[in-house]
């Protein structure tokens, strides 16, 4: 025997099981809901299983399997432009998302939840509703393309060039939450407050880059369409635009997304929320 050679070869075995044992982690699929169930059956359900993000964290680009439910990095570049590399996901990412849905009874956060990476930058240029506005018109790659239907003169002109100074994780529900359709601005926001104190997670109302980002980037992946307008269904936004009316985003049809602003108690009008990691 070529003891030079067998030696070789018992490096490179080495060398792929190492590989092999580092690509263990991943993440699983997504299924939708297309009506949860509502009201009183919100609970505290699997506390134990949705943990705070620690001080450890990985990178994504470790994650070898990224479920529909997930837009990261990899999904930006397919689809729209390079974003850079993605602040580091806490290491029990697969726990959180894999734990019980605190705001559906019997569901998973995955299965609720949306994981998207928000860019400080696409291709260079500073990340933006109105960019945003313009790179859903002609996804690359097969992408499912749309529009914003209404965008607003009032949230362009207040919120439209606002960028984010770093690029952020965000988990959001899917839906609005139970129990949130026809109900005050304030009596809104202080459901969410309340969600996040008795979980003691940092849950809170969505920003509207954040909303309306999770929405068009799941659609041009996956063709769905969520806050759709059957039923209608708008998430209320921590702005307010001409100092009082709360942004919404949603009612997303055929003819595209709407990022608007209302001041009225509608039925459609509910609220998601999400927790930054």
């Amino acid at each position: 025997m070529h003891y030079p050679q067998y030696q070789r070869c018992v490096a490179v075995l080495l060398l792929f099981g190492l590989f092999l044992e580092s690509c263990s982690s991943g993440f699983h699929a997504v299924t939708e809901e297309s009506n949860p169930p509502m009201g009183n059956e919100i609970g505290n359900y699997g506390l134990d299983s949705i943990t705070s993000t620690p001080s450890t964290a990985i990178v994504p680009d470790s994650i070898t399997s990224i479920p529909a439910m997930t837009i990261g990095p990899k999904e930006w570049e397919q689809y729209f432009g390079e974003v850079g590399s993605a602040p580091p996901l806490p290491t029990n990412v697969d726990e959180i998302l894999n734990g019980s849905c605190p705001f559906w009874k019997g569901k998973l956060v995955k299965d609720t939840h949306l994981l998207v990476l928000v860019p400080a930058t696409v291709d260079g240029i500073p990340f933006t509703l109105d960019l945003l506005g313009e790179l859903i018109k002609s996804p690359k790659r097969g992408g499912s393309k749309t529009k914003y239907y209404c965008y607003s003169s009032a949230v362009q002109e207040e919120l439209g060039a606002q960028s984010p100074g770093s690029s952020y994780w965000v988990l959001i529900t899917r839906d609005v939450l139970p129990g949130s359709r026809s109900k005050t601005y304030d009596a809104q926001e202080a459901l969410v407050a309340a969600h996040a104190g008795r979980l003691n997670l940092p849950y809170e109302m969505p920003d509207a880059l954040s909303a309306a980002t999770a929405i068009l980037l799941h659609h041009a992946r996956t063709g769905e369409r969520l806050h759709t307008n059957d039923p209608w269904t708008y998430t209320r936004c921590q702005e307010r635009v001409l100092s009082k009316y709360p942004v919404v985003v949603g009612g997303f049809s055929s003819g595209g997304l709407g990022v608007n602003y209302f001041n009225v108690n509608y039925s459609g009008f509910g609220v998601s929320c999400l927790r930054k990691l």
